[in-house]
């Protein structure tokens, strides 16, 4: 709750400031994730809220679920979905920035396929 309260404060303040056609929240994005998805440093189901935006080009205000469609990169664990790396690909994207990857281009899964890193994650427009 402590790093909730604190992302809807930061919120509550951005969304406070008439800026424009909107508030700096419309024209702000605000991104929070975590690398990890528990505190075993598992990868499977992470999160990321993204909030504000609304002027630069996300569909906001819903929930989207991405399925597990690729195989792990450690033999015996569950499936995974896409990339954090899309995820900011998106970001730079919405920004303005014609950027195609983020960090790493691909990685090997273990089975010895190609998991992609590459795009933005289309959903989110």
């Amino acid at each position: 709750m402590f790093y909730a309260n604190h992302f809807a404060y930061l919120l509550e303040q951005l969304d406070s400031v008439i800026e424009g056609n909107g508030t700096m929240l419309d024209h702000t994005m605000v991104v929070w994730l975590t690398e990890l998805a528990t505190g075993g440093h598992d990868h499977e189901d992470t999160f990321a809220v993204i909030a504000g935006g609304g002027n630069v080009g996300f569909r906001t205000g819903r929930y989207v679920r991405y399925p597990r469609t690729f195989n792990n990169p450690v033999a015996g664990f569950p499936l995974l979905g896409p990339a954090t790396n899309r995820l900011h690909v998106s970001v730079l994207r919405a920004m303005g920035q014609p950027d195609d990857s983020f960090g790493l281009t691909s990685a090997l899964d273990s089975n010895g396929g190609a998991i992609p890193l590459t795009g933005p994650l289309t959903e989110l427009f």
